[in-house]
């Protein structure tokens, strides 16, 4: 479920940003959705570290390398 949120924050804020032609608006709605990122890439990071590689559907799977790639990818985008 966090894999999906993460997806359907980024395409929520390139559909807001799409709608409002406001700058002020794309940076507080980019803003949250690398906030949401990053706060679902540590709900997943503390999952693979408590119960080893997370696989909530069939075809999406993350282990420990991948848990770290998250999370450097989202603290960047935070950044």
């Amino acid at each position: 479920m966090e894999l999906i949120i993460i997806f359907i924050a980024m395409l929520g804020a390139a559909f807001c940003c799409l709608i409002f032609r406001r700058r002020g608006v794309w940076e507080i709605m980019s803003l949250l959705a690398s906030l949401i990122a990053f706060v679902e890439s540590i709900i997943i990071a503390l999952r693979v570290t408590r119960g080893g590689p997370y696989s909530p559907q069939q075809f999406f799977s993350v282990d420990a390398i991948g848990a770290i790639v998250i999370l450097i990818i989202t603290l960047v985008g935070l950044l």
